[in-house]
């Protein structure tokens, strides 16, 4: 039988000298890398932390710290490429020239991956796609964001920022790999350094994924990415340079027991507003930037009862909320004549309003849609949202002055203020977020000349030498909370002695249920939300056999 002979196999000299012999005279492009701008003190600098990231963990950032001057920095390390890899880039990026690799504005990695390997396979080198994970990692990276592709990815990263210096700046969040790790400082310099043409890529980037147009015409535009982040942008025909900030949403959201496990709030102030939350009361979030609100408010949304519906409206869609029963509404901006209407937040509002809506929340209210929330939470509806002010006075100033014009009555509505604050913690010694006070309106004052027109207390404070949260005990909170006065009455009667047992039960209940949440680490936002609708149902079903028990009691003791 004659012997037949298989081809031999190329060698991998043989291919990547027939591949450099096939582009030599072709002037390829070659992937920027992000410049690693490494400054001369780079020896006296110390490590704090080193982890890898996507995509598929082949960039490796390094927490760095500079002991003298208490600067931090954040350095991106990306895999290195040969010659070979440099040259099959380019035709690699022409190939999808032709293939659509986004959805949504999101990158399709797999359509990417399988993109490279038909541009190996034209050189014999499909079989060995893995000996160049790099190939694909630079393509993902320039069809994703390019120079920022890796903070972007990043779940550390909380705010990117480019202010028109040389490099960008990071924001980063003390979780996962940098738990554990004191970072002294808001802001983290990075070897991410770009020139003016950098930047304008970058903005083209942004604007493209999500049809935004940024001209000289239109140099300000503020969007969402497909993936959730808040983008602001401005050209220098409005500033000295082109500016970029970028918030990031996380991926997977915070919850209550993440909050608590943080000590963002305790426990018991935790149970204080979830029972305020379960009563339909309306709540005010107030802070500077980047405080925590939006997440405080997106967690607090987790404990609404099952059965009542939420309606959330926002500019910017940025709360990711777990219910059965939540209707999403966004603003709308029209550019053209009157045949398309500007849908605001006070129309929002209205609108909400109709939809039986048992608790509406604005994002973050700024204008005349909070007197309409006011308004509603005045005739039974529970509600929320978030605002910027400094402290209680501020807030009030607002209020009660034009554009929102809230009227001293309607003021009465509100039932709790909650302060939270991005600061600085003795204790830690790092920037931490705290919810610093909540406060009650309690009535108006008769001084109708006053500022302030009414009357509030404090509820709680945060201690920033302890880093505690006072009062501690729920006995010491109903002592001087009105709201839960009123909530223990309107729901177990007017016998103090039964209503203050009932409500320290309840509240020592819904305790334990945090603190058990808090333990458990790898619990899901669903996890956390089922876990506090099976608490409430209960809580309240253990109160009626002790009211049904009171109720027999007192029957049994009536002379007939």
């Amino acid at each position: 039988m004659p012997m037949v002979l298989k081809p031999r196999k190329p060698s991998t000299e043989d291919i990547e000298k027939k591949l450099m012999e096939a582009l030599k005279e072709s002037e390829e492009e070659k992937p920027i890398l992000a410049r690693l701008s490494y400054p001369e003190n780079m020896s006296r600098l110390e490590l704090l932390a080193r982890y890898k990231t996507e995509y598929k963990e082949m960039a490796e950032i390094s927490i760095l710290r500079d002991p003298e001057t208490e600067s931090y920095y954040y350095y991106v390390d990306e895999p290195a490429y040969s010659d070979v890899v440099m040259r099959l880039y380019r035709i690699a990026r022409d190939h999808l020239k032709e293939i659509p690799v986004m959805s949504r504005g999101v990158i399709r990695e797999e359509i990417i991956e399988d993109s490279v390997a038909k541009s190996l396979e034209a050189y014999g080198l499909s079989e060995d796609y893995y000996r160049y994970p790099e190939l694909a990692y630079y393509m993902v990276r320039d069809m994703g964001y390019w120079l920022l592709d890796v903070p972007m990815r990043d779940p550390h990263v909380e705010e990117i920022d480019y202010p028109g210096s040389e490099c960008i700046s990071i924001a980063v969040r003390r979780a996962g790999a940098l738990k554990d790790i004191d970072i002294a400082a808001e802001w983290l310099g990075t070897n991410i350094c770009l020139s003016e043409e950098d930047v304008r890529r970058i903005i083209e980037i942004f604007a493209s994924k999500v049809g935004a147009e940024v001209t000289i015409a239109k140099p300000i535009a503020e969007f969402k990415t497909p993936e959730g982040h808040r983008v602001a942008i401005n050209l220098s025909e409005v500033g000295r340079t082109n500016n970029i900030t970028i918030r990031k949403h996380p991926k997977i959201p915070l919850t209550i027991a993440d909050l608590i496990r943080r000590n963002t709030l305790s426990p018991l102030m935790a149970a204080y507003l979830w029972t305020l939350v379960e009563d339909r009361k309306l709540i005010f979030i107030v802070g500077g930037m980047a405080s925590g609100k939006t997440t405080l408010l997106n967690t607090l949304l987790s404990m609404v009862p099952r059965d009542i519906k939420i309606t959330v409206m926002e500019d910017t869609p940025e709360l990711h909320i777990i219910h059965d029963r939540v209707q999403m509404l966004h603003t709308r901006r029209s550019y053209q004549t009157s045949e398309m209407m500007n849908i605001d937040l006070d129309m929002l509002a209205r609108y909400a309003l109709r939809t039986r809506a048992g608790f509406i929340v604005i994002g973050e209210a700024r204008d005349i849609e909070t007197r309409t929330l006011v308004q509603a939470a005045s005739t039974g509806h529970g509600g929320a949202t978030t605002m910027h002010a400094d402290d209680i006075v501020t807030l009030f100033n607002r209020l009660v002055s034009p554009p929102l014009s809230i009227r001293e009555s309607f003021l009465l509505s509100i039932s709790a203020i909650v302060f939270q604050a991005r600061t600085w913690s003795y204790r830690s010694g790092g920037f931490v977020r705290r919810t610093k006070e909540i406060y009650e309106i309690i009535g108006l004052k008769k001084n109708s000349e006053d500022l302030i027109p009414t009357e509030y207390r404090r509820i709680f404070y945060w201690d920033p030498y302890s880093d505690a949260f006072h009062p501690g005990t729920p006995e010491e909170l109903i002592e001087i909370s009105e709201q839960l006065k009123r909530i223990a009455m309107s729901k177990y009667g007017y016998n103090e002695r039964i209503w203050r047992a009932a409500m320290t039960y309840e509240l020592m209940e819904k305790i334990r249920v945090l603190q058990e949440l808090a333990k458990r680490e790898d619990i899901s936002h669903r996890g956390v939300a089922d876990t506090i609708s099976k608490a409430n149902i209960e809580i309240r079903k253990k109160l009626t056999e002790y009211f049904q028990k009171q109720i027999r009691t007192t029957v049994r003791r009536i002379p007939m």
